[in-house]
């Protein structure tokens, strides 16, 4: 038995490579949504109607000798229901191309979209406030509740409502429409489902903002600790988050250190556990001054409140273990023993738990940099320095994985 799984494009059959149109031509099979097999002709051809991975694959298991073909829209690589169609063999199977709403939008602007970054909002919930503050070009896929509309309007919500924004409806149909103008302009404005928007900025239209260690007057804050900017930065740039990473911030306190991570994580998600009710509030609020989406808040203390969260961390920030140390660091290599962990510390006393920890734990290398920040003041008509409190940074990285010191 043939396997293909072909990407429709948007909907127009015009639009479909000739590799497409010859394989559907030869299939017996046809299985996709009923848009889609409407596209082609299924004159004796065996037809089921379908988006379900699981329903494809079961019925796919009861047939013999077929060439199956498999209607996907876009382009199978793009945010696709090919993607979850993993299940058949590799050698079964073949992945054919088709054009995607983002190429064929670009070309429709003609804008190059090789520096284009892409979410989507099609049944996701994307973080497209963080995207647009660190790209200059932004596309995104709407779907169901999130409308361009409904996107527009968080954008304004959080000062961005002077953007340049594209909007497109039903692409290569007939009834196609393109819209241009500012964000605020497009917040009312009705589209269709699905449609798609490209936001586009100069760099110089947004905050800047370092890459790690975020200015401390930028946070809401009481007498609830904060992990001061100069450590942030050094701790953060040793913990290393990747763009799609699952976070833990053990101990949120004012939320500094989850933002930062959450700006970092931006097709991620970052989990702030913290057991004090004041400081959930604050990290709240820190997550709604920057107009974050990525981050939930866990209310509760680690390690007991990990019951609650079903992701598998790949990094772990911890500032604040409330004697547990020994305990969250068993329940985190339980769920993945390569996660990649950076602890901050004041005491000798916690550095040696960390310490004495690891000596159990060969299989990790650990490397410890104490770093004490000093800041000027005017005092009189003297600006002197004033030094902080020194503070450890210990880093545990899984051997096989260790990228050495910084």
């Amino acid at each position: 038995m043939s396997i293909f799984i072909v990407g429709m494009g948007m909907g127009n059959p015009e639009l479909l490579t000739q590799e497409a149109v010859s394989i559907i031509k030869q299939s017996t099979t046809v299985i996709g949504a009923e848009r889609l097999v409407r596209m082609v002709d299924t004159t004796e051809k065996k037809v089921y109607i379908s988006t379900r991975a699981s329903d494809i694959y079961d019925y796919v298991k009861t047939l013999v000798d077929e060439v199956v073909v498999i209607l996907v829209s876009g382009d199978v690589g793009f945010y696709s229901l090919a993607s979850l169609l993993t299940k058949f063999p590799k050698h079964a199977v073949r992945r054919i191309c088709g054009i995607s709403s983002l190429v064929y939008f670009a070309s429709l602007l003609q804008i190059p979209w090789q520096d284009v970054f892409t979410v989507s909002r099609h049944g996701r919930q994307a973080d497209i406030i963080s995207a647009v503050m660190a790209h200059p070009k932004v596309f995104c896929l709407t779907g169901g509740s999130q409308t361009v509309s409904s996107i527009c309007q968080e954008l304004c919500r959080h000062g961005l409502g002077a953007l340049k924004v594209y909007a497109g409806e039903n692409l290569s149909y007939k009834t196609e429409r393109l819209m241009e103008g500012q964000v605020e302009e497009l917040c009312s404005c009705p589209f269709g489902d699905p449609s798609v928007l490209l936001i586009s900025h100069t760099p110089t239209c947004m905050p800047s903002f370092p890459r790690y260690g975020l200015d401390d007057s930028l946070f809401l804050r009481s007498h609830v600790p904060m992990t001061k900017q100069e450590v942030r930065a050094v701790a953060l740039a040793k913990l290393g988050v990747t763009m799609g990473a699952t976070v833990f911030d053990i101990g949120s306190g004012t939320g500094a250190c989850t933002v930062e991570l959450a700006r970092q994580a931006l097709a991620g998600h970052v989990y702030a556990i913290e057991s004090d009710p004041e400081a959930q509030a604050l990290t709240r609020e820190n997550i709604m001054r920057f107009g974050l989406t990525n981050v939930t808040v866990v209310e509760g203390m680690a390690p007991f409140a990990f019951s609650s969260i079903q992701a598998i961390p790949d990094y772990i920030f911890i500032g604040g273990t409330k004697g547990y140390m020994r305990d969250i660091l068993d329940s985190i290599y339980e769920k993945n023993k390569q996660c990649q962990v950076v602890i901050t510390a004041i005491t000798l006393e916690t550095v040696q738990h960390v310490l004495s920890y690891y000596e159990e734990r060969n299989e990790y290398s650990v490397d410890i940099t104490q770093i004490q920040a000093s800041r000027s003041r005017l005092i009189a008509k003297a600006h002197m320095m004033i030094g902080h409190n020194p503070v450890y940074i210990m880093r545990a990285i899984y051997k096989e994985v260790s990228h050495g010191d910084l």
